[in-house]
């Protein structure tokens, strides 16, 4: 009798706690990327880095670019002033630009096609490959 009354005020307990998800990990995925490499991702990529650039986490948030998939993207800005110490991003899928640079969505006149500004703490790594297919 005892185990099932304690079982039942744990379970009234946890009712009423507020339970928060602290995770630091930021997919693309969950951005909506498609991952195609044909689709236009640049969005979720964008939607990701601002989720992880703002993150509160205790621990180094991590926008994730995962495996076995290939994401386009059109020319990219990632800005800070980040609010975490560090940030990280890994690349274990690959990432392309559009075939050609006549192609880009452009703003500003674009000159690069992956630039990070402003960001102090940037780690990158990851067994994935970036090919922004320059110059044939």
């Amino acid at each position: 009798m005892k185990v099932w009354a304690l079982s039942f005020f744990v379970l009234i307990l946890s009712c009423f706690l507020k339970v928060e998800s602290n995770s630091s990990i930021y997919n693309v995925i969950d951005y909506g990327a498609r991952g195609d490499g044909h689709i236009d991702d640049t969005k979720a990529f964008t939607k990701a880095w601002e989720a992880a650039c703002s993150s509160s986490s205790s621990s180094s948030p991590t926008m994730h670019v995962p495996s076995e998939m290939t994401f386009m993207i059109q020319p990219l800005y990632f800005r800070g002033e980040c609010d975490p110490k560090q940030i990280n991003v890994e690349i274990n899928g690959n990432i392309v630009g559009p075939k050609d640079p006549s192609d880009w969505t452009c703003y500003d006149g674009c000159r690069e096609w992956i630039h990070f500004e402003h960001v102090d703490g940037l780690r990158v790594y990851g067994s994935g490959t970036i090919n922004g297919q320059g110059q044939k």
